[in-house]
């Protein structure tokens, strides 16, 4: 019996932070979306609501990541990124398609998707690079001084989305679309 308690302490954790996770994304969801005049509004408790439902990661990598564009087409949400080394060569890792666990996973572990000021995401549909072709590792070499650009495609928002967050991993890039 002794043997079997360090699994139930796992096992209750586990559940506790799952139910934690689920109770914070359902926290998120609203039924109706805001203007952006409502936007402006909003009290600081709803604005704190929304800075919730962004995660709260730092980047501690060697690569660097911008965010060059957000455009929101009739069919998807294409948002270009570029990823570029500075003083040293880096390594960087490009989303890759897991079949057994159907999405798509950076490194194995992270995820790319869009939050809107509502706290709705976007999961990734698809990514492409600019240049060639994604290695089968889905991790990209570059150089000092060189960039590697990346389009990343997702369900289109709604009319009525005007900011949100792009998150890239440990990456989280506020957006606003005109």
């Amino acid at each position: 019996m002794t043997k079997n308690w360090p699994q139930i302490g796992i096992f209750f954790l586990v559940s506790l932070l799952l139910s934690l996770a689920i109770l914070s994304v359902d926290s998120c969801h609203r039924d109706r979306r805001l203007t952006a005049a409502e936007w402006k509004q909003l009290s600081d408790t709803e604005k704190a609501k929304f800075q919730a439902c962004i995660p709260d990661t730092q980047w501690n990598g060697k690569a660097q990541l911008a965010l060059v564009s957000v455009r929101n087409e009739p069919e998807q949400t294409r948002v270009l990124i570029v990823a570029y080394a500075v003083h040293e060569p880096v390594e960087f890792d490009v989303p890759q398609y897991s079949m057994s666990r159907g999405r798509w996973l950076i490194n194995e572990q992270g995820r790319a998707y869009l939050r809107d000021e509502q706290c709705n995401e976007y999961k990734l549909k698809d990514r492409t690079p600019s240049t060639g072709k994604v290695p089968d590792s889905g991790r990209v070499q570059i150089k000092p001084g060189e960039a590697y650009e990346l389009t990343l495609s997702f369900p289109r928002l709604l009319q009525e989305v005007k900011t949100g967050v792009v998150v890239y991993g440990d990456w989280v890039m506020p957006f606003s679309l005109r």
